[in-house]
């Protein structure tokens, strides 16, 4: 980045005829070493001051030893390397080892030694990180360093953070490893474990083209990046109190990544068609990438959410979850493409989200009931197994997309021991159940062929309560348990079927609330779904029939409940309080909305 200095001198060496060595790799005659155990230097343009290892040029230094209260300080307009070869550096009131200023910072963790850095829980310094560089900084080795970060990050650059090996074990206060332009994994072991925020994080781009990492982010997502998110390789074992594997933002980040996600419309390419639709632009910003790798992802939120493309060509996914309502395995804004590799992606209500381009066969089924974690979960073609998964939390749907899976030939899936259902694949798409997990009725056209067994109502599927004073009529040809919903003569659809409880129906929020054109939000501690439109903010409490519109308390007839997962509230509550006409057709037992 800071070439000025070296492009001068080199133009100055041509004109004079001199023959000398780029002033790019002078830096790396300049070797030393450091001794943190008696604070003694060596090496040009590096002292021990006020009790600190201080770095004033360009360098190729070793560190060894081990001091409980020293920093080592970069400020130079040059490279420098740090070696670290069997040393411990611990500093209270600030980072170990701050690259203030370099042209590069270069960190080599010499094989064979380990290495320890930890930070204080609070610092002098303008610093972000126990290994923190303003510039960009490149990290390589075959040997160990353990990071312990009490004040925020384990590792953190302004500029690009690029790892190409090494065993690296990070605890964080917030992210494992932070960069504000792009984070590259080439290869190494990284372990990260976060207390309140991310394993990775990136402002711009993640990049992992290799390696073995292991994340856990005890409240926050697995790994995040605000750009695009590419994996190319290497195995990655993510357990998450958030999302999975993120990307993108919002206005409101902190809604968009609470906000249950059930309701989304069916034959539309994206997840979150009742919003706003993302330009192709701020969608390819926004992508997230798999063309290789094994990656297991166990969330509390959303298994994998991008908020732009999500396109799977190559690799295995394995995504284990969520086991609690409002979050989905797969979640997307734009586009959802497998065109190869492996995919199984199991939730526990169902509510996994259907590709929009598929060139590789993938099924996606939806169980009556759910089953608890460690049932197991079998595909066959005939005697032949092509599938046999043990999710480790509770899950009521899947979806699963591979070369197992043949055209012309027929598959039985079982799951906790049950036969749950046979289907045919007939395109490259195959999906059987309902939309909110219940068994039999149509498919969309184009899909392929799948029954689930024992007839069209599976068994405690009981016809839902009427309106006291309503009549019994049938449509021919529908469902006459079914309950739909339009909105000016279009039909709406849930994840979750709408259900009549004490005279009210309760359908879907994220969905209903969407299609009417509101703000959503979602706080998960105080189980609260809200709205908000053209002034008029509504909240429904979970179990609770006292509801506010624009701060007032409101009564409800039926309290808002999680029903499969999925989070129902009164519909013609929140559409009257948006200023929508709502009425009752017996005869095809259907909500009307009108604006």
């Amino acid at each position: 980045m800071k070439k000025c200095f070296a492009v001068v001198l080199a133009l100055a060496l041509m004109l004079s005829g001199t023959v000398a060595v780029f002033a790019d790799d002078a830096w790396k005659e300049n070797t030393g070493k450091i001794n943190l155990t008696d604070m003694t230097v060596t090496g040009a343009g590096i002292t021990v001051s006020e009790g600190d290892i201080k770095i004033t040029r360009g360098g190729d230094f070793t560190v060894t030893g081990k001091s409980e209260d020293a920093m080592i300080y970069i400020n130079t307009e040059e490279k420098v390397k740090i070696r670290l070869s069997g040393m411990s550096l611990t500093n209270p009131d600030g980072p170990a080892i701050f690259f203030d200023n370099a042209d590069k910072a270069l960190i080599t963790i010499e094989k064979g030694t380990e290495n320890y850095l930890k930070d204080g829980e609070t610092y002098k310094e303008d610093a972000k990180a126990a290994l923190f560089s303003n510039d960009d900084m490149e990290i390589k080795g075959g040997g160990k360093l353990i990071i312990e970060a009490l004040y925020k990050h384990g590792i953190a650059g302004d500029d690009d953070v690029v790892i190409e090996n090494g065993i690296i074990s990070i605890t964080s206060k917030e992210h494992g490893v932070k960069a504000n332009d792009l984070l590259n994994i080439l290869n190494g072991e990284i372990t990260v474990t976060s207390k309140e925020g991310k394993g990775l994080k990136a402002d711009k781009e993640v990049l992992i083209e290799g390696g073995k990492i292991t994340l856990v982010s005890e409240k926050d997502e697995g790994i995040e990046s605000e750009g695009t998110l590419t994996v190319k390789g290497g195995t990655l074992n993510v357990t998450a109190k958030g999302d999975g594997i993120n990307t993108g933002t919002t206005d409101n980040e902190e809604a968009a990544l609470e906000v249950p996600a059930e309701g989304r419309f069916p034959g539309g390419k994206g997840g979150n068609m009742g919003g706003d639709a993302k330009t192709e632009e701020a969608a390819a910003a926004s992508a997230i990438t798999i063309s290789g790798g094994n990656i297991y992802i166990k969330a509390e939120g959303d298994g994998i959410d991008s908020n732009g493309k999500l396109i799977i060509s190559g690799g295995e996914v394995i995504i284990d979850g969520p086991a609690g309502g409002g979050n989905g395995s797969l979640d997307f804004a734009r586009d959802f493409d497998i065109t190869g590799g492996t995919v199984i992606a199991t939730s526990s209500m169902g509510m996994v989200n259907i590709p929009g381009t598929v060139s590789q066969n993938t099924l996606k089924a939806n169980f009556a009931s759910g089953y608890e974690g460690g049932s197991e979960i079998i595909i066959k073609e005939g005697e032949n197994e092509i599938l046999k998964v043990t999710p480790s939390v509770s899950f009521r749907g899947i979806v699963f997309s591979s070369d197992k899976l043949e055209k012309g030939k027929t598959y039985t899936v079982f799951a906790g021991g049950n036969e749950e259902a046979t289907f045919t694949v007939e395109g490259n798409l195959t999906s059987v159940g309902t939309a909110g997990g219940g068994m039999g009725g149509g498919r969309p056209e184009g899909m392929g062929g799948g029954r689930f067994l024992g007839g069209d109502k599976p068994e405690g599927m009981e016809r839902p309560e009427r309106p006291e004073g309503m009549g019994g009529g049938n449509h021919p040809g529908r469902n006459p348990n079914r309950i739909s919903v339009t909105l000016d003569g279009r039909e709406l659809f849930f994840n979750t079927d709408p259900v009549i409880k004490n005279g009210t129906t309760l359908v879907g929020f994220r969905a209903i609330l969407e299609a009417l054109g509101a703000t959503v939000t979602w706080d998960g501690e105080k189980r609260m779904a809200g709205a908000e439109k053209d002034g008029i903010k509504i909240e429904l409490y979970i179990d609770s029939v006292t509801a506010y519109v624009n701060g007032e308390e409101k009564t409800l007839l039926t309290a808002p409940e999680i029903i499969n997962g999925s989070t129902m509230i009164p519909v013609r509550f929140v559409s009257e309080n948006l200023g929508m006409k709502v009425s009752w057709d017996e005869a095809v037992r259907r909500v009307i909305i009108e604006k």
